[in-house]
């Protein structure tokens, strides 16, 4: 199967599975700002785009909201909704399977991006929350710190993969599927770039993570914490959960079978 069936397989599986996954919650005009968030901290997100402070204004509906700050409240229901949707992996798709070039794709669009728009936006969450509560939770200038550490070291590494790394895997890809002589990538080869950023990127991410996990006693919220301490939280809990199936996908996955073929296409000299 050629690279372009296996990412229109991909294409149609993944939005069959986005229309068929939302989650249980349904948003209505009429449901509390407090109880839309606190149902899903997602929906945090498309309020702080539209400047709607959720926490002092729990106790209004999202109809009222819209009303008097002047908001389309279809326009806003159809983001909230779509924020809340629930996008499984495909049980059926073996990513194990995929083409090398496909899978760099993939981490790239899906993980990297991912990482690139959440780093930075979660790290200006916290450090204006930690602003005005830092005397009811001392442990955020430890979580923010920690997490400033880990925004550096993981975006850092994205900008080597995609300018450095990736770009070598896709030509080596192509240089299989067309049978090029493997001299003429004029290559290093993959092993040493690889192992120094593996000791970087292993060592200091699980370190980091390891720290944020046990200042937030791994993601429970305080109960004397308010709704953007719990959305924070979350937020800190998904970004832990999206860094684990990465690494598997690039460190178990991508690096090894890139690794496999460049030693096929030397061997083949």
């Amino acid at each position: 199967m050629i690279y372009s069936d296996i990412a229109s397989i991909y294409h149609k599986l993944f939005f069959l599975n986005v229309a068929m996954s939302i989650d249980n919650i349904h948003i209505n005009p009429y449901d509390l700002i407090s109880d839309i968030v606190e149902a899903d901290y997602r929906t945090a997100d498309v309020f702080r785009k539209y400047n709607i402070e959720y926490e002092a204004t729990g106790q209004l509906d999202l109809s009222t909201i819209c009303q008097n700050n002047r908001i389309d409240i279809d326009v806003l229901l159809d983001e909230l909704n779509r924020s809340v949707m629930h996008i499984p992996f495909p049980h059926n798709v073996d990513c194990t399977l995929w083409p090398i070039d496909f899978l760099a794709d993939f981490i790239i669009h899906m993980r990297h991006t991912y990482f690139k728009i959440t780093l930075p936006d979660l790290s200006s969450f916290i450090n204006k929350f930690t602003i005005h509560h830092r005397d009811d939770f001392p442990e955020l200038l430890e979580i923010t710190g920690w997490l400033e550490a880990l925004s550096s070291i993981i975006l850092q590494g994205i900008k080597q993969k995609e300018e450095v790394l990736f770009p070598y895997i896709r030509q080596i890809a192509h240089a299989h599927a067309g049978k090029v002589p493997y001299a003429r990538l004029l290559a290093l080869t993959l092993k040493k770039p690889l192992d120094e950023l593996k000791k970087v990127e292993e060592k200091e991410i699980r370190n980091a993570l390891e720290h944020i996990r046990q200042i937030t006693s791994h993601y429970t919220t305080p109960k004397n914490a308010g709704i953007t301490y719990t959305v924070a939280i979350a937020k800190l809990k998904e970004l832990d959960d999206y860094l684990q199936h990465n690494m598997y996908l690039e460190y178990e996955l991508l690096y090894p079978k890139a690794m496999a073929i460049e030693q096929e296409l030397i061997l083949s000299e």
